[in-house]
């Protein structure tokens, strides 16, 4: 099956059917395939790292091979894939990574660190901004939370999930 990145030509890139490497059905797609990509190949911030370790995550789906370092770089992407490919962490993951990354401390960094930071960080970004995350259902924004909890780890980043459909003082527990 031949996979392609999102633009906006094209629309989004579709990872709609599990990855089995190359085929022999379109030229491209042998000279696309890969070995999975390692989370460990990211060079995430080490919470983020701790998270995914705990987690016992250890290659990237496609969906996140493909779009976990465009995201980390700034990039916008878009992507469809199937209930279970790791979408949430396609995009929770880079986001994080970005957060933390504004939150380096440059002069205290070695140099690796501070190249890193610069590339991946926030232009601008300050302690009391946030990433609001808009799902259609309140299932969905459950599964985002927990996701969302799971992959912060101790890395001190927080989530809150909001929905409507209850009263207030329903959500506030």
């Amino acid at each position: 099956m031949q996979k392609r990145l999102a633009s906006p030509r094209n629309g989004p890139a579709d990872f709609s059917q599990k990855d089995s490497g190359p085929s022999s059905d379109t030229c491209e797609s042998a000279s696309f395939w890969r070995p999975p990509l390692k989370f460990s190949e990211l060079e995430l911030r080490p919470a983020l790292v701790a998270a995914i370790e705990k987690l016992k995550f250890q290659d990237c789906t496609p969906v996140q091979a493909a779009t976990i370092p465009h995201v980390i770089e700034g990039r916008d992407v878009a992507g469809l894939a199937q209930t279970g490919t790791g979408k949430t962490a396609a995009f929770l993951l880079p986001l994080m990574e970005r957060i933390l990354c504004s939150g380096v401390n440059l002069e205290q960094a070695s140099e690796a660190e501070r190249e890193l930071a610069k590339k991946r960080a926030f232009p601008d970004w300050k302690t009391n901004q946030f990433v609001l995350v808009l799902v259609p259902t309140r299932e969905l924004c459950e599964q985002v939370y927990e996701n969302a909890v799971a992959l912060a780890g101790d890395s001190g980043l927080r989530a809150v999930s909001i929905y409507g459909g209850v009263s207030y003082e329903k959500q506030k527990q």
